[in-house]
């Protein structure tokens, strides 16, 4: 069985420095700048919703005069 990887290529401009400074750190690390910039942005970018979002979100609508919906039996379903 074989899978298959499609992987989204970013594009975005740094200073020379700044390049300069990936480049090696990537490489003191035996990694390619591309894997490096990844492992950074797995790291720093969370992968889980933000601290008390649903809160804030569903917190929203307390005082909007909406209601839970009724839960429906199988024979109310129309398909």
């Amino acid at each position: 069985m074989y899978y298959t990887y499609v992987m989204a290529q970013l594009h975005f401009s740094v200073d020379p420095e700044t390049k300069e400074r990936l480049t090696r750190e990537a490489e003191a690390r035996g990694m390619s700048l591309s894997q490096y910039l990844s492992s950074i942005i797995r790291r720093e970018v969370p992968q889980a919703w933000p601290k008390r979002y649903l809160d804030r979100v569903v917190g929203s609508c307390a005082g909007s005069g909406l209601r839970e919906p009724r839960e429906l039996d199988v024979d109310d379903v129309t398909l």
